[in-house]
């Protein structure tokens, strides 16, 4: 046997030893009962020095104890994190027309029939970040891919691998929302007690790579696409000055929205209901829209605060909340 067919032998092991129900359980433990120590090590690596979270006093650190011992906790964060329980936050807050629609919601139990389904749709899991499906056109797809991959954000405990618990706590569903084609920039605004940390812009270039690996010359453009497509992030104040912005972002000039001062005042509404928060718009179809509320970006580990200690400093200074030191 070549060189390639041990390579494929032991591959095969390998997916064969992580789906066994032994790995997993072992692994489930493990991740439970350790978690802090996990955390601790990941925030060292990530940004270079230890977690206090004893005394934290960045905001990266308090978002990491908001991520380990409130957020698990809080009922509301576990409602509005959620990408279906969304839509009763957003009523409860006069704020239904915020929600972007959806088309039907999937149990575990559920076979997905893409055939009623609309020709372009999205799938999303909805106590989950990255398990997300755009089809394009479902007549170059099938109901087994489909299912199959489905099937396996229903088996992954998402809050688990990330410790992000308030996840962990909400039912495990698929959303299936409408496809909107050519979406522009997306205005992520956090929050901290109500008032402006700091502004993230997304822009989306669903035409290019995720990473180097995937080669797309001379490929039609896939009609699935599975989990985020390549973007760029660009960061600023609450006054549109820049702070920071990925290193191929292209230079180009963004303006503030026009729906800007709309989504300052909901983002200040909803603000005031939790110590941190994200909340994501999209404009679709013209109309303003929350696609998601994000408590924990990254799971807190955040490019722009590696990048910016002091103003990691600053952000942490106006985040106060009452730390429950029982869940230490």
């Amino acid at each position: 046997m070549g060189t390639k067919g041990w390579t494929d032998v032991l591959n095969n092991l390998k997916n064969y030893i992580k789906e066994s129900f032994v790995f997993k359980f072992l692994r489930t433990k493990y991740l439970t009962k350790n978690h802090i120590k996990i955390t601790s090590d990941v925030y060292k690596k990530f940004y270079g020095r230890e977690l206090n979270l004893k005394y934290p006093r960045l905001l990266s650190e308090k978002i990491q104890c908001l991520k380990l011992f409130n957020y698990p906790q809080n009922l509301l964060v576990i409602q509005a994190a959620d990408k279906y329980t969304l839509h009763e936050y957003l009523s409860r807050k006069q704020m239904k027309h915020l929600s972007v629609e959806y088309i039907n919601i999937f149990e575990k139990s559920d076979y997905i029939d893409i055939g009623q389904l609309p020709e372009a749709f999205v799938l999303k899991k909805t106590n989950a970040s990255g398990m997300n499906l755009i089809i394009k056109n479902k007549n170059e797809i099938n109901n087994e891919k489909i299912n199959k991959i489905v099937q396996k954000w229903f088996k992954t405990d998402f809050g688990l691998l990330t410790s992000e618990w308030h996840y962990s706590k909400a039912k495990d569903r698929v959303i299936c929302e409408p496809y909107f084609q050519n979406l522009g920039n997306e205005y992520r605004i956090a929050m901290i007690k109500g008032n402006i940390a700091f502004i993230q812009v997304i822009l989306w270039d669903w035409d290019q790579p995720v990473n180097d690996n995937e080669d797309t010359q001379n490929v039609p453009k896939p009609m699935i696409i599975e989990g985020h497509r390549k973007h760029y992030r660009a960061h600023y104040d609450e006054f549109w000055n820049l702070i920071w912005k990925d290193e191929d972002t292209p230079d180009i000039n963004i303006q503030m929205p026009i729906n800007w001062k709309e989504m300052v005042d909901i983002s200040t509404k909803i603000g005031k209901d939790f110590p941190f928060v994200r909340v994501d718009f999209n404009i679709i179809n013209g109309q303003l829209k929350i696609t998601e509320l994000t408590f924990t970006p990254a799971s807190g580990f955040l490019e722009l605060l590696r990048k910016n200690f002091e103003l990691d400093k600053s952000l942490g200074e106006k985040l106060e909340f009452n730390y429950n030191e029982k869940y230490y």
